[in-house]
C-alpha cells in the first residue's frame, strides 16, 4: 500500500495540509479497502493517520458529524463504526468477490452461452462430484484427465525425502481417493459407450513379472509410503503368501540363495583352469568317453515302430523324395486297405 511508505512527519497532521494536498497522494480504493479493514478499534486506529482523512475520501461522514467530533474536543475518526458499515457504502464492484461475482446476471448469461457452444474452461469450473449427472464423453475425459493430471502431481511429490510420515500418509489418502475417482470416470464413460480405460488398468505384477491375483483392488501405498514402519512388512507377507511354499522351494533349489553362500569366481567359470590345460583335458576324456558308448549301443537302442531313414544306417543310400505319382498312389493303396479292412 502506497501510504505506508510514507514517513510520521509527513502524515504528523495532514488535516493542516488541505485536501488539495492530500490529494496528490492518490489514495486507491484498494488503499481505502485496507484502511477499514485494518480500523478495528471503534475511536482508535491501528494506523494514526487515519484519523486526519480528510473530507474526500471520508465514508459517510457528514460536515455536521466532523464539526461536532472537533467541538467535544476528541481527536476525530471519521471510522467510528466498529462494524465497519461505512464499507458497504463503497462500490460493489470494487469490493466483490469472485464467488459474488459469479451470481451476477451477466456473468450466468456468458456461463450459458459459452456451455451451449460446448466452450467451457476446465479450470475455472469445479469438477463435479456427481459422476453419473455428466452425460457427455468429451466432458468425461476432460474431468478424467484432470485427475489424473493431479495424481501425477501427488505420486511425484510422495517421492521427496524431506516429507515427514504423516504427511506422506495423507498424500497416499489423496491418491487413493484420486484413483477411485478416475475409476468413477473410467466407468462413466465406457456406460457412455466411449473408449474402455479399465481394460489392464488394474493388474498389478510383482518383481519377477507375475501378475498378483486381486493386486489392483482396495487400498494402495506409493512411493514412500511403501517404507512406512508396518507397511514394507505387510507387502513382504502378502507377496509370500501370494507365492506359496512350494514356489519358495523351488526357487531356492534353482540358485535363489545363490547370494547367501560363500563362492568365488571360480563357481561362475572365472577360474584359472583353462591356462593350464586340467579343464581342456577332462572335457576331452569325457567325449570320448561318450562316443564309445555310443557306438558299443548300436542299433539296440531303436524303438519299436520306428524305421531308420536311407542313409542313416550307414548303407550308403541316398534319400530321394517321392515324386506326385508315388505319392498319390501310396495314398489310393491306403485307402483301399482301409474299405477293405471294413468289409471284412
Amino acid at each position: 500500500m502506497k501510504l505506508l511508505s510514507y514517513s510520521a512527519a509527513t502524515v504528523d497532521d495532514w488535516a493542516a495540509l488541505g485536501e488539495a494536498q492530500f490529494k496528490k497522494l492518490s489514495l486507491s480504493t484498494r488503499d481505502r479497502e485496507l484502511v477499514i479493514m485494518l480500523t478495528t478499534s471503534k475511536f482508535n486506529s491501528v494506523y494514526e493517520w487515519t484519523h486526519h482523512l480528510p473530507l474526500s475520501l471520508k465514508a459517510g461522514v457528514t460536515k455536521q458529524q466532523q464539526l461536532a467530533l472537533e467541538a467535544s474536543g476528541k481527536e476525530p475518526n471519521y471510522f467510528v463504526d466498529g462494524n465497519c458499515d461505512s464499507m458497504a457504502k463503497l462500490s460493489a464492484k470494487d469490493l466483490a468477490r469472485n464467488s459474488e461475482k459469479a451470481q451476477s446476471m451477466l456473468f450466468r448469461f456468458r456461463a450459458q452461452q459459452a456451455a451451449d457452444l460446448g466452450i467451457i474452461d476446465i479450470s475455472r469450473t469445479r469438477r463435479p462430484k456427481a459422476i453419473q449427472t455428466v452425460d457427455t464423453i468429451p466432458m468425461c475425459e476432460r474431468w478424467r484427465g484432470q485427475v489424473v493430471k493431479e495424481i501425477s502431481r501427488k505420486v511425484t511429490r510422495i517421492h521427496e525425502p524431506s516429507l515427514s510420515d504423516y504427511q506422506i500418509r495423507d498424500l497416499n489418502d489423496e491418491i487413493n481417493k484420486l484413483m477411485r475417482e478416475k475409476w468413477g470416470w473410467e466407468m462413466q464413460i465406457r456406460n457412455l459407450g466411449g473408449p474402455n480405460y479399465m481394460r489392464g488398468s488394474n493388474r498389478v505384477y510383482d518383481d519377477e513379472g507375475r501378475e498378483i491375483p486381486g493386486g489392483g483392488k482396495g487400498y494402495k501405498y506409493y512411493g514412500r509410503a511403501r517404507e512406512l514402519p508396518g507397511v514394507k512388512e505387510m507387502i513382504d507377507a502378502a507377496v509370500r503368501r501370494a507365492k506359496g511354499p512350494e514356489e519358495e522351494e523351488s526357487a531356492s533349489g534353482r540358485g535363489g540363495d545363490i547370494a547367501t553362500r560363500k563362492v568365488d569366481a571360480n563357481y561362475f567359470g572365472y577360474g584359472l583352469d583353462e591356462e593350464d590345460g586340467t579343464l581342456l583335458a577332462y572335457e576331452k576324456q569325457k567325449e570320448k568317453e561318450a562316443v564309445e558308448h555310443f557306438r558299443r549301443q548300436g542299433d539296440d537302442d531303436t524303438e519299436d515302430g520306428w524305421q531308420s531313414l536311407p542313409g542313416d544306417a550307414g548303407d550308403g543310400v541316398e534319400w530321394r523324395l517321392p515324386t506326385l505319382d508315388e505319392v498319390q498312389e501310396e495314398l489310393v493303396d491306403r485307402r483301399r486297405r482301409r474299405l477293405l479292412d471294413k468289409i471284412s
